[in-house]
């Protein structure tokens, strides 16, 4: 037997209709094992209890050059 492939699914934003939508329909199915968060800034915790599933918290930050 062959390695085990683990399937990850980023989601819109959480604090958007879309990301939320996105969520609804990624806990149903058994094949995503971890869900990607963008612009994570809070309720990680809750979000992997309500889930189950493992995350990978994204936290988006803009930099800006002077010159």
């Amino acid at each position: 037997m062959k390695g085990v492939k683990e399937v990850c699914v980023r989601v819109n934003s959480l604090s958007s209709p879309e990301g939320l939508r996105d969520l609804a329909l990624i806990v149903e199915l058994e094949r995503v094992n971890c869900i990607v968060v963008p612009k994570a800034e809070g309720g990680i915790p809750f979000l992997y209890k309500a889930t189950g599933k493992r995350l990978i918290a994204i936290v988006e930050t803009l930099k800006v050059s002077s010159g």
